[in-house]
């Protein structure tokens, strides 16, 4: 079966079996193309109010920890000594944001693997640099995008390595107005969301959550 992620028809295998990653796929507007199609929708996780909640309660403790870790390197990179409360009211709602985002593509892709037999999937080649944002209102405009999320997705299952994945050139598809907006300048600012998408974020807090 063929891993959809996103809206974007361009990264679907229509000649395929289909998992659409979630209803955000299936755009209505597009109703006459994907209903055409052989596929399967998986069902969301946060459905479930009674796993909603007890992964709240569990998201907001890898926060704190991350705001603890985070304050000290960043209390580092600017050579001062502000406290957590200081660094909380800086970046916290970024922080707390990014951390639910994240978790939640996350258990999509693990349900989708778990629970089909997914041979392949497209990810469009992207620089990680390009989905830094500036500030909270980029974050914003980004994770409401298919472009954003078809890249946090793409970074999830690369890391799994559950299937074959075929990379689709980026400069080609920009050429197309899908993506000329979305594309933002790179900017350095929050470069520490590169730093948590790492082994130890998915690996060990990720993987405990879900046994």
């Amino acid at each position: 079966m063929f891993l959809a992620t996103t809206a974007d028809e361009r990264t679907w295998k229509k000649d395929d079996k289909i998992l659409f990653l979630g209803e955000w796929c299936k755009l209505y507007s597009r109703k006459h193309i994907w209903s055409q199609l052989n596929y399967e929708t998986l069902p969301y996780h946060w459905d479930d109010r009674n796993k909603f909640k007890k992964d709240s309660v569990y998201l907001e403790s890898v926060y704190e920890e991350y705001l603890r870790e985070i304050s000290q390197k960043l209390n580092i990179i600017h050579n001062c000594d502000q406290s957590i409360r200081y660094w909380r009211i800086i970046i916290g709602v970024w922080l707390k944001n990014f951390i639910e985002i994240l978790f939640d593509r996350y258990i999509n892709i693990k349900n989708a693997v778990e629970s089909y037999n997914i041979k392949s999937t497209w990810i469009i080649n992207a620089d990680n640099d390009n989905w830094t944002p500036r500030d909270m209102e980029q974050f914003h405009q980004f994770y409401i995008s298919d472009s954003w999320n078809h890249f946090i997705f793409g970074e999830i299952i690369k890391y799994m390595s559950f299937c074959i994945i075929k990379n689709i050139d980026n400069e080609r598809l920009l050429q197309s107005n899908y993506y000329k907006d979305d594309i933002p300048n790179k900017h350095n600012n929050f470069q520490l969301i590169s730093n948590l998408f790492n082994k130890r974020f998915l690996g060990i807090y990720f993987y405990k959550s879900c046994q």
